[in-house]
């Protein structure tokens, strides 16, 4: 019980020295000390214990057993649900892992690494289509030669034309052997001994002991005659750039940045509150506070940012600033969403007659929305009817 007990201590501590050192690194960090330690509130201990041990286990059946668990008892832990699925996939679980890694939200930050592994799970049980399209979400976002390789590789095991993507991977690392390989045998299957000669040649310089792709060397010169049923097979690349994906990640970034920087004040907030409702959404409430921040130095007076500010000042236990930020809301536009905040605020603090006459103006502003009614049907459990 003793360990139990200072878990949640240790993870406070925790919190308040890394909001610590980002006010130390960059004096215009804006994200309140409340929120670092409310980012842990709702974090189950048992399932936390659980995804470390997982990930800290000596075998993989151990490792599979307890991550298994991490991910039972706390479903939105992403961190938990990619550790699983690559563990299964490295346990050659492939049907279990692609199960596993499509429960990552798309516009979870680990998302791509997880669609990576996905490909490769439903490459490896012969569901080339699956892994084509996985493949290719991540390539949408994250064109990385690995991941474009793989795709056309997926294609070419459906007997579909995957040349264009695999002299692109080609293209962007050019040192690569495996890629040259590739293309040379995509060349080879299409007629083109000549260009697909070079591509070999060049796969061998770069890998002299290569001894599969000495032979398609020496095929396409024409020193050695093919064997009966020759077609060699491009080859999926199984592994990937960490580092790559950190930096092509970064890049997005800045590219985001800049993309929403070319807009007018009013839409560089509403690209920033709308971000930073999808991280408050997933519970991720650090993430949210600087989208939210970010929104506001673009424009002081938008109701979207106040609101989520709100919310975020909400959830951190913040009651008087979250107040506050209602109303600074309410003060650009008049929103159910803001009144129930404040709603929810009288009701936490047993305040029944504010609580319905927000409640009232909440329906006032958006009759139709469906919080309201449940808002109201909260009211009532408490004796308080409103039509």
């Amino acid at each position: 019980m003793q360990q139990e007990a200072s878990l949640p201590r240790l993870l406070e501590v925790e919190n308040n020295l890394a909001w610590l050192c980002a006010r130390q690194m960059d004096p215009h960090f804006a994200v309140a000390q409340n929120t670092f330690v409310a980012a842990s509130t709702g974090l189950k201990l048992n399932a936390y214990e659980s995804y470390i041990r997982g990930i800290t286990a000596a075998t993989d059946e151990e490792r599979i057993q307890r991550l298994k668990t991490a991910v039972e008892l706390a479903p939105e832990n992403t961190n938990a649900l990619l550790a699983l699925g690559k563990t299964e996939y490295a346990d050659s679980n492939y049907d279990d892992a692609a199960a596993v890694l499509a429960k990552i939200p798309a516009n979870d930050p680990l998302a791509l690494e997880g669609g990576f592994y996905r490909g490769l799970a439903r490459f490896n049980t012969a569901h080339y289509a699956d892994a084509e399209g996985a493949f290719a979400v991540v390539g949408t976002t994250l064109p990385l030669p690995e991941v474009i390789n793989n795709q056309g590789v997926a294609m070419a095991r459906q007997h579909r034309d995957g040349l264009p993507l695999l002299q692109r991977a080609s293209a962007a690392d050019p040192q690569d052997a495996d890629y040259h390989f590739n293309v040379a045998v995509a060349l080879r299957r299409r007629g083109d001994t000549v260009h697909a000669k070079g591509e070999a040649d060049q796969a061998v310089k770069l890998r002299p002991a290569d001894a599969e792709a000495r032979e398609l060397q020496s095929i396409l010169a024409g020193t050695k005659p093919a064997p009966a049923g020759y077609d060699p097979q491009e080859r999926i690349r199984r592994t990937y750039s960490e580092a790559a994906f950190r930096q092509a990640a970064f890049q997005l970034d800045q590219l985001r940045a800049v993309r929403i920087a070319s807009l007018p004040p009013t839409g560089q907030a509403a690209e920033y509150s709308q971000a930073g409702q999808d991280y408050l959404t997933r519970g991720l409430v650090l993430q949210a506070e600087r989208e939210f921040q970010a929104a506001l130095a673009a424009d002081p007076s938008s109701a979207a940012a106040h609101l989520g500010l709100a919310q975020v000042r909400e959830r951190s236990g913040n009651a008087e600033d979250a107040r506050k930020e209602a109303n600074l809301s309410l003060q650009s536009k008049q929103t159910a969403a803001a009144y129930l905040t404040l709603a929810r605020l009288d009701l936490a603090s047993n305040n029944l007659p504010a609580a319905a006459a927000e409640v009232k103006s909440a329906a006032v502003a958006e009759p139709a929305n469906p919080s309201v009614a449940a808002m109201k049907s909260m009211l009532a459990s408490r004796g308080i009817s409103l039509p």
